[in-house]
């Protein structure tokens, strides 16, 4: 079966024939002043034994990215749907400079696990072209 590229933003969904080929669409949410990224790719119908038990179809999600202002939660995951919520330490929030409520109260978790939304978006643009978690951040696992 033929795999089949998904990107979503803020809940509208677009098919691709690539990862990288969702780069230019993925750019462009970027001057949203808020919003939700979410990238998966479908490889196909699963078997017969597996639809019996509700999984239709073998989709794997890669990354969910939300954003207001300013900030963003950037989590990657992988094939058993395993948390890689991303911690940038060479460019943390400053304590002094507010979350933002919508983002705080949404979504409440270590200000550690928000990252400022330009880097999030260089993360996802290396993911996108290389298939591969940017290696300049840190990862919280969660399982």
């Amino acid at each position: 079966a033929e795999k089949r590229f998904f990107l979503e933003i803020d809940e509208s969904e677009t098919e691709f024939p690539s990862l990288n080929a969702m780069k230019t669409s993925a750019l462009e949410a970027k001057s949203r002043g808020s919003g939700s990224l979410c990238a998966w790719v479908d490889h196909g119908p699963n078997p017969w034994w597996m639809r019996l038990f509700g999984a239709r179809r073998d989709a794997e999600s890669f990354f969910s990215l939300r954003w207001c202002g300013s900030h963003a939660r950037l989590i990657f995951l992988d094939d058993n749907h395993s948390e890689y919520r991303a911690i940038d330490e060479k460019y943390p929030i400053p304590l002094d400079e507010p979350l933002s409520e919508a983002m705080m109260s949404e979504d409440p978790q270590p200000r550690e696990e928000f990252m400022r939304k330009d880097r999030s978006f260089l993360a996802i643009t290396e993911f996108l072209e290389s298939g591969v978690r940017p290696a300049w951040l840190r990862y919280r696992f969660v399982e």
